[in-house]
This record gives structure tokens, C-alpha cells and sequence, in this order.
């Protein structure tokens, strides 16, 4: 009898390390693990939570914060930003860098910052050091965005801190739109 159950726990084992190594292979994008049906609980919501920080003709810092729902954790795969100036050229989204800038001459409205974000709660910087508005890809394109090697996860209610620093004074005053795209997941 002993055996049979000893027997028993081995395959048990063995079929719990195939198991792993089948989730270990699925991934998406490089080195990125694949968020599986089931995986977290409760009915994943796709949703952007954003803030809008104003930015003046200057190079002070500058924040604004996002209150999360009380439905359920929020996980966030990217952060995006998008700069519109409220004077000068009002209305057009500008370049959020002159990264891509190929002619030498600077772009009027275009506007280069660091950025860094906290999270009440979580006692853990996510930057060692603000990060450059060069890095976020894309962005002469619309998507200026940083992926999250993996997601982001943020408690209920937390509050998520954004603060942006331009490196050089824009030309004009605007509104710096900065979203997390990813899902609440509802209890």
C-alpha cells in the first residue's frame, strides 16, 4: 500500500513539473509571460485610467495624481502621453520629444521631459531616476508609450502619482495627457 501511494505522489509530482514547464512556454512578446484566462481572479475589465498635468512655459516640476476604483486591482501594461499646447497651436497633439527630430531645426510645440511615477502604498520606487520622454516609443506616431516588461500591478483605491519635469520650457503653455492602459480585475 505504501508504494502505491508513494508511486502515486511521483506522478503526481512529475505531471506538477510538466505542468510548470508548459506555463513557462508561453509567452508573448520576447521574454514576456502571457496573461492566461484564469490566471488572476475575478472578470478581467479592459480600461485606461489617465490625468491630465499642466505644464507651463517653464522647466518646474510637475504632477497630478490618479485615484483608483474600489472594484477590484488594476493591472497596467503601458503608460502613454500625449502633448497638446493650449496656446500657439491649440488643439494638435505635439511630439512628446525632439527624438525624432531629423532637421536640425526645433520643433515648435514639441515638448521633452523626465518622467517617474509612484504608488501609495507599495513602499517601491518603479525608477531608479526620472526617465527620459526619448525613450517612450513612437512617438511622432501617437504612441508615445513605455510597455511594462511584465504588468503592473496596482491595489484597489491606490493612488498613482505622476510627475513630469521638462528638460527644456516649451513654447507655449499645454496639457500633458499620461493614461495606463490595462484591465481592473473585478472581485
Amino acid at each position: 500500500m505504501d508504494n502505491a501511494i508513494a508511486a502515486e505522489i511521483r506522478k503526481l509530482r512529475n505531471e506538477l513539473v510538466d505542468v510548470q514547464a508548459q506555463l513557462n512556454m508561453q509567452k508573448i512578446q520576447a521574454d514576456i509571460p502571457a496573461s492566461l484566462p484564469g490566471q488572476y481572479p475575478g472578470k478581467p475589465i479592459p480600461h485606461t485610467e489617465s490625468c491630465e498635468i499642466d505644464v507651463a512655459a517653464n522647466t518646474n516640476a510637475i504632477q497630478n495624481t490618479i485615484t483608483l476604483s474600489a472594484d477590484g486591482p488594476f493591472l497596467a501594461q503601458r503608460i502613454h502621453f500625449a502633448y497638446r499646447p493650449t496656446a500657439g497651436l491649440t488643439g494638435l497633439w505635439r511630439p512628446i520629444s525632439h527624438y525624432e527630430d531629423q532637421t536640425g531645426a526645433v520643433m515648435i510645440d514639441a515638448i521633452d521631459f523626465y518622467w517617474e511615477y509612484q504608488v501609495s502604498g507599495s513602499y517601491r520606487m518603479r525608477q531608479n531616476n526620472p526617465i527620459p520622454s526619448a525613450m517612450l516609443t513612437d512617438m511622432g506616431r501617437g504612441n508615445g508609450a513605455w510597455d511594462f516588461y511584465v504588468q503592473d500591478v496596482f491595489d484597489k483605491t491606490a493612488t498613482i502619482t505622476v510627475k513630469v519635469t521638462p528638460t527644456v520650457a516649451p513654447t507655449h503653455a499645454g496639457v500633458l495627457w499620461v493614461g495606463f492602459h490595462g484591465c481592473y480585475v473585478l472581485d
